[in-house]
């Protein structure tokens, strides 16, 4: 925590600079944190005209971390930026995003700042507005990983299941990568918009209506039973009335089960490694290694 509140103030210095040479119209007087996560900052921060802005900025150029190996936080803050200006187009609730600054030094997204409050949003309506996400046109978003779906899963999973091993040294038998890649090659041909982090943090919300879902860093291009497997899986929402509010019964059942048990240990690996390895909580780890057990024996039984 404190770390992390030095980062931003590290950050908010670095945003001031570049403001007060390019972006005159920007009172930072108005400036300040107004949240953080994982692999961002959030600033809020006022025009001279009094409207208010939210200032997404990445921790770090470079990114290493057990999840997602290393990466560049500059190509996520380009995925996020075209990926929420895609479906602000097509009517999704998302800020809308006003520019992206990119340079040496640091770089940030600017959208508008969407006010929202603690009220909770029921879990019907996070449904809903997953089944509309899963209804947009995709054409063509650059930004996301464009390799089959049967690909991108069966190696992430393969990698992350060495680091589970590795942090928590529990003996797992499963399947290989190639027999993984060759069971998911089923739902190759689903092409749909997928956010792949749908839980109430990542939703702004007023008076239980959802304002603006946020954070695009996961998203992919697939099935969407992978996104609804991905959100019940993370067990922050009510899994009976989630799946009302979607109320696509019939494509989630044609889904083979072992395809939907992938689906969720995708899930639950990367939760055991996140919880147990950055946030270290030991009791979310402890709940997600026993979920990766269960779901590792549920598909061996399938598969053979």
């Amino acid at each position: 925590m404190k770390n992390k509140l030095k980062q931003a103030e590290e950050l908010e210095k670095k945003l001031i600079q570049v403001i007060n040479k390019s972006y005159h119209e920007w009172d930072t007087n108005t400036l300040c944190l107004a949240g953080y996560g994982v692999e961002n900052a959030v600033f809020k921060i006022e025009n001279m005209e009094k409207r208010l802005f939210a200032i997404r900025v990445p921790w770090n150029k470079r990114v290493l971390n057990d999840n997602e190996g290393e990466f560049d936080s500059r190509i996520q803050l380009q995925k996020e930026a075209e990926i929420a200006s895609h479906c602000f187009k097509y009517g999704l609730p998302v800020p809308e995003v006003i520019h992206l600054h990119l340079d040496e030094d640091i770089d940030f997204l600017v959208s508008h700042f969407i006010r929202g409050d603690q009220n909770p949003t029921s879990s019907y309506e996070i449904g809903l507005l997953t089944s509309k996400l899963h209804q947009l046109p995709i054409n063509k978003l650059r930004t996301i990983d464009s390799r089959k779906m049967s690909k991108i899963l069966s190696e992430r999973i393969t990698n992350r299941f060495e680091v589970f091993k590795r942090i928590t040294s529990v003996p797992i038998e499963f399947i290989s990568q190639k027999e993984l890649e060759t069971i998911l090659q089923h739902d190759d041909d689903q092409t749909c918009l997928l956010h792949m982090d749908i839980r109430p943090a990542n939703l702004i919300s007023e008076n239980g209506q959802i304002k603006a879902i946020v954070d695009w860093n996961n998203a992919l291009i697939g099935n969407p039973v992978l996104d609804v497997m991905r959100t019940v899986e993370t067990n922050e929402v009510d899994e009976t009335e989630f799946l009302k509010g979607y109320g696509k019964d019939e494509m989630i059942d044609i889904t083979p089960r072992i395809i939907r048990l992938i689906y969720r240990l995708d899930t639950a690996v990367m939760l055991a490694v996140l919880f147990l390895s950055y946030l270290q909580d030991k009791e979310k780890g402890e709940y997600y290694t026993t979920r990766v057990q269960s779901l590792c024996k549920s598909i061996i039984m399938d598969f053979r």
